[in-house]
């Protein structure tokens, strides 16, 4: 840490939870994953998470376990943050999704001015952030801070938060506006095919005042320098789109890996309708479909796990990513939730109509991917056309997120 740093630093008493490893984390994760599943009914119902799975989040120590170690945090990396979000998916993409989303959130901000990180970070627990990246609003320079107005879509984990991020405009510099929960209006919006347990609803602030020391430049949390009270943290400094898209790739990837183990089980009990009591265990086309299935699963699997040490290696070595690689890892990620969709596609293909009942894991985990990937950094047709221009040698668009 500077002496500049040494000199700011407010009396926080670090309080990270001892032993809580990347691995220990992990099962106590796989063990809720049980519950998970027998309240996904519950959560597209509620269209945001039951009680008892936030409670039980928190107890598990993941709401806090990616804040800094200054702030009380567990010092857990991106490993640890990636593949929880794919093992939570083998229960709820829903569960899986907005947990993540609260649990980054912590790990964001530490690029932001130190006050704010504070204002968030410095509790018992950190505080719960919603936030979207879409439309820009207006900040008002008024006495101590900014009247903010703006109206902001797709905010998972907004039903869960105490606090909101909303991009306005300060003087033609994009920036964050972060705001109370209750002193904004949420639009209850959040009617969808799949993930509607996120409860990703609107958010509109009408002249909501905000802090000066609450509005920090987008650019800045969007880098890769957090502020030097981290610096001896690697992972505080990782950059933000190429974390979100292992995250969020890993929710796809963890209800692929759940659906074709669920698919091996109906194969060994089905019997196929009007064949005279034929078992699918018994034809070949079974055999023939889940061994494609598996192999689409291990290529997607390795894509992902080795996105992931990549981005590792090059952050925690402190040189970082190039441009051309983090189109790449961009680009792998979306590959990764594609082939996800695919694998579910064809594992209900062959699942007979008993597969559509809503008390079918499948029908679910199918609908939720596909609305998956539909977010826009999981675009794959983009990712691709972005790395083609990359390897031309021509520009990417100022709007291409990487």
């Amino acid at each position: 840490m500077t002496d500049a740093a040494e000199a700011t630093k407010p009396a926080v008493a670090p309080h990270p939870e001892e032993g809580l490893t990347e691995a220990v984390l992990l099962a106590r994760l796989e063990a809720m994953v049980p519950d998970l599943l027998a309240r996904a009914p519950e959560t597209e119902r509620l269209r945001q998470l039951p009680e008892q799975t936030m409670i039980d989040a928190r107890a598990s120590g993941y709401l806090s376990a990616f804040r800094p170690r200054y702030f009380g945090g567990s010092g857990l990396g991106l490993s640890a943050l990636a593949n929880s979000s794919r093992i939570l998916a083998h229960g709820c993409a829903s569960s899986a999704w907005t947990l993540v989303f609260l649990a980054q959130h912590s790990w964001m901000f530490a690029k932001a001015p130190l006050a704010l990180q504070e204002d968030l970070l410095a509790g018992e627990f950190p505080g719960m952030m919603a936030g979207a990246l879409a439309k820009l609003g207006t900040a008002e320079k008024v006495e101590g801070g900014y009247l903010i107005t703006a109206r902001s879509e797709w905010n998972s984990a907004i039903m869960h938060s105490e606090w909101v991020n909303m991009k306005v405009d300060v003087d033609g510099v994009v920036h964050l506006a972060v705001l109370p929960v209750k002193d904004v209006v949420v639009e209850d919006v959040w009617h969808t095919s799949g993930l509607r347990g996120t409860g990703s609803n609107t958010v509109v602030a009408d002249r909501v005042f905000a802090p000066a020391h609450r509005v920090a430049p987008n650019e800045a949390m969007m880098g890769t320098q957090a502020h030097p009270v981290h610096d001896d943290e690697p992972f505080a400094s990782y950059p933000f789109f190429p974390t979100v898209l292992m995250t969020i790739s890993g929710i796809a990837l963890g209800s692929a890996e759940a659906a074709v183990d669920e698919f091996r089980d109906t194969i060994n009990k089905r019997i196929i309708a009007f064949t005279g009591g034929s078992r699918q265990v018994d034809r070949t086309e079974s055999h023939l479909r889940l061994g494609e299935i598996i192999g689409t699963l291990r290529l997607a699997q390795t894509i992902w796990h080795d996105s992931i040490r990549q981005i590792v290696d090059a952050y925690e070595g402190r040189q970082g990513m190039e441009i051309p690689q983090r189109v790449a890892i961009r680009q792998n990620a979306s590959r990764v939730a594609r082939m996800a969709a695919e694998i579910l596609q064809k594992i209900t293909l062959s699942s007979g109509g008993s597969s559509y009942f809503e008390s079918s894991p499948l029908q679910r985990r199918q609908r939720d991917v596909e609305v998956l990937k539909s977010h826009a950094i999981m675009d794959c047709d983009r990712a691709a056309i972005m790395e083609g221009k990359v390897a031309l040698g021509l520009p990417l668009e100022k709007t291409d997120m990487v």
